[in-house]
């Protein structure tokens, strides 16, 4: 039961550094901002935080009573599903504000809807016993995949401009393949639980 739990952590923590390169995606905002003399750019930089929070919240508002009726495996894939589309719009479309508004939204859903059911998991996956030790192991794991994502999108990034003070637009697709490519990890092995879970 334990080992089963630990499985689901390291998807949930897949999911969540994947997530975490939201604020790189805020820095593209800030160059259109600034481009077309917004001012102050800092502000509207700051407002593409807004559809994230909202998203996040409305996702948290439906993902848990859906996970009960189905389960919480299903509701973290269809999450990747969510943060994955994110991925990819930034990729192709975040040279406008538009664009970037659908990105910070697709990933509030998809993040919000991964808090609100990784609690379901984890007192469904470990006994009464266990829940304390459990709740420790997935703070951990959620804090070591925030670090190692931060640490991994700055390198993608420095390393796409050697020399240069900011990245190029090719730094950023990269980093968003990446992200796309941990998420592809986190869905299958999401969509794996989900298919046990019913069994």
């Amino acid at each position: 039961m334990w080992v089963r739990h630990k499985a689901r952590a390291r998807t949930g923590a897949g999911t969540r550094a994947a997530s975490s390169r939201i604020p790189d995606s805020i820095h593209p905002c800030y160059l259109f901002a600034v481009r077309l003399r917004w001012f102050p750019a800092i502000g509207y930089t700051a407002a593409m935080l807004t559809p994230f929070s909202l998203a996040s919240f409305a996702a948290s508002k439906f993902a848990a009573p859906a996970g009960r009726r189905t389960s919480a495996e299903l509701v973290v894939a269809l999450s990747c599903l969510a943060l994955i589309a994110s991925t990819v719009l930034f990729a192709v479309a975040r040279d406008s504000y538009p664009g970037l508004v659908a990105v910070m939204a697709l990933s509030g859903l998809g993040v919000g809807a991964v808090y609100a059911v990784n609690p379901l998991q984890i007192t469904g996956g470990v006994r009464a016993a266990e829940t304390g030790s459990a709740i420790s192991f997935y703070q951990l794991a959620r804090t070591v995949a925030y670090a190692l994502a931060s640490a991994l999108s700055a390198a993608v990034l420095v390393a796409s401009a050697p020399g240069r003070r900011l990245p190029v637009e090719a730094g950023y697709t990269a980093a968003a393949l990446a992200c796309t490519a941990v998420l592809a990890a986190a869905l299958l092995a999401s969509a794996l639980f989900a298919v046990t879970a019913k069994t």
